[in-house]
């Protein structure tokens, strides 16, 4: 009885070549491009390609359970080690079971490689992931995604596949998603995090597909997403009150009783007469910084006033009183309308439909009307600052009402706040 013997060394794993199979390179030109076959044969370097290819097929078996472990050399009687796959499938169904699987040896360092590797992925591919909405029954949208990102479609597969597989297997686990990334899939820090911010606009079906956040890129809405999670999730709450995990709590989900609060909140500051408080003491604020910044006009000495006709120091005066006036106007009128709309998003966020475009919502009723009223970063901040000042200072409500909401609206407007800034920035 004669067999072939395969054994495999995690010293002869090639890296470059992963990377090859990884972006669907063919066997044929992975191969001619090889910089470690100096001094080999043509024939030789391509079975020797081939062979690699079908270790990264066991490899791609293993890692889609998310872990690869140090184990013993594995040895069978088959000719074609790909042939393997039907001996480790199983483990696909139950990852406890990769603890104890003999099959592959692989070295912890090239281990972290791999998975790094495996489940890294492109922002262009991953944004038209999310902005589609892809699922299982429409992944032949994928080939649109491949085309429309010029990246192949065995990567498009591979990237959308793990999205999904991570997805599925922390589907509704408590505790912080970063940390169930990091712990389940043995992902680095920076990939986990990213992955759970992925996870996070993928669970709540956030739009980034409107024309208005086209000039955006993924890493602005992976860092909304994190403010988001960090500020307006039920895990989120757990830190504030510093309270142990363990009790349902998440960072997948949006907190349902603060978005009610936020619902409930509305009425109270929707009345005309608590808007324009609110409204006016934002713009004062505001304008006393704008103002500021312009130039104040000169003393006149007494008796002087009209004694001469006007110098290049008088006209200076009027051109800046002008321009005080013009940006205080500018101004009121816009802010006027802005400060109702931040709470109107609030109410909203209790909707899963108002949810989904809040991105589009933040753009078209923060960040747009205060780029027209030329509005700096910092100005953007003073705003949100004034805001929770200027409702606990409220005469339009009453003194319990102020105290049961002033927290709400703390939370909500710092988490809008980051937002507005990350989405601001040019």
């Amino acid at each position: 009885m004669s067999g072939a013997v395969w054994v495999v060394d995690p010293g002869e794993i090639n890296l470059e070549l992963f990377q090859c199979w990884l972006d669907g390179v063919p066997v044929e030109k992975a191969a001619a491009v090889r910089k470690d076959a100096d001094g080999f044969g043509a024939d030789v370097v391509l079975q020797d390609t081939v062979d690699e290819y079908r270790t990264f097929e066991l490899l791609e078996v293993l890692s889609c359970s998310g872990t690869l472990l140090i184990s013993r050399v594995f040895l069978f009687s088959t000719p074609h080690p790909c042939r393997v796959w039907a001996t480790v499938q199983k483990y696909m169904q139950n990852p406890l079971q990769l603890a104890t699987q003999t099959v592959i040896t692989i070295s912890s360092g090239t281990q972290q490689e791999l998975l790094a590797l495996y489940y890294a992925y492109d922002d262009a591919v991953m944004r038209e992931i999310l902005c589609n909405q892809l699922s299982k029954k429409i992944r032949n949208d994928l080939d649109v995604v491949a085309d429309k990102t010029r990246v192949s479609l065995k990567s498009v597969h591979r990237q959308f596949d793990n999205l999904r597989r991570i997805f599925r297997k922390l589907e509704d686990r408590p505790g912080q998603l970063s940390e169930l990334v990091l712990t389940r899939f043995v992902l680095k820090p920076k990939l986990a995090n990213n992955y759970a911010r992925l996870l996070f606009m993928w669970n709540n079906k956030l739009l980034i597909d409107k024309p208005n956040l086209a000039h955006l890129g993924l890493s602005r809405f992976l860092l909304c997403s994190q403010e988001f999670m960090a500020r307006w999730t039920s895990w989120s709450m757990l830190a504030v009150r510093g309270a142990r995990a363990g009790q349902g709590a998440d960072d997948q989900d949006m907190d349902r009783k603060f978005l009610q609060d936020l619902r409930e909140l509305k009425p109270e500051v929707g009345a005309a007469d608590v808007t324009q408080e609110l409204s006016q003491h934002c713009i004062r604020a505001l304008l006393q910084r704008k103002l500021d910044t312009l130039s104040p006009p000169p003393p006149t000495s007494p008796g002087n006033e009209a004694q001469s006709p006007p110098s290049t120091g008088d006209v200076h005066t009027e051109l800046a009183r002008a321009s005080r006036e013009q940006t205080s106007i500018r101004i009121q009128s816009i802010f006027a309308k802005v400060v109702p709309s931040l709470f109107q998003i609030g109410a909203g966020l209790s909707h899963s439909r108002e949810l989904r475009d809040i991105f589009e919502d933040v753009m078209d009723n923060v960040v747009i009307p205060c780029q027209g009223a030329q509005c700096t970063p910092e100005d953007v901040k003073l705003l949100f600052s004034a805001l929770v000042v200027g409702f606990s200072q409220l005469t339009t409500l009453s003194a319990a009402t102020r105290e049961q909401y002033a927290p709400v609206v703390q939370r909500f407007l710092a988490g809008l706040s980051a937002v507005t800034a990350i989405l601001y920035t040019p």
